[in-house]
């Protein structure tokens, strides 16, 4: 999926970096942009609790969105969806990494290229290139330094099934 690089949000104004992650997916799942600045936006920050803390119901705004998790865990070897199929497209993904400038912190990753062993990630703008390129071995030196708190490290998202 062919999407424009600059429609990707980089920048976060609260602790919403998982909302942005979350929304940055939507875009790259349809090709719909949200606007940060937007009534819809705003509203999910409000639900998540976002804005003074964690986002600790980011579950409100997967349902919003319409988008699930199929696969969560610390390593793509193996890795199956809900069903039991193997997972051959693992984007977009969020990963949870560890900077020192804010501590854990919420990415989406939307690219990867495999000739130069890179990836590209949204909303990590101090550690990627202007288009969002960091190599793979420097990335996870961010994603081990988060796997501490023993939640899983990646998450690999897809629309909302319907029935």
């Amino acid at each position: 999926m062919k999407r424009d690089w600059r429609k990707y949000h980089n920048e976060q104004g609260y602790a919403d970096c998982q909302l942005i992650a979350l929304v940055n997916a939507y875009y790259y799942l349809t090709g719909k942009w949200i606007d940060r600045k937007s009534k819809r936006y705003k509203k999910m920050l409000n639900s998540v609790g976002a804005i003074a803390g964690p986002a600790i119901n980011i579950k409100k705004a997967h349902k919003a969105l319409g988008i699930e998790i199929i696969w969560e865990g610390y390593s793509f070897l193996g890795a199956k969806d809900k069903d039991g199929n193997k997972i051959k497209d693992p984007l977009p993904y969020i990963a949870k990494v560890w900077h020192p400038k804010y501590g854990y912190h919420s990415v989406l990753v939307i690219g990867i290229n495999t000739n130069v062993g890179a990836v590209r990630v949204a909303n990590f703008r101090e550690e990627t290139t202007t288009e969002g390129w960091i190599f793979e071995e420097d990335f996870r030196v961010f994603v081990h330094a988060a796997k501490g708190n023993y939640d899983p490290v990646y998450r690999i998202l897809r629309l909302r099934r319907t029935k």
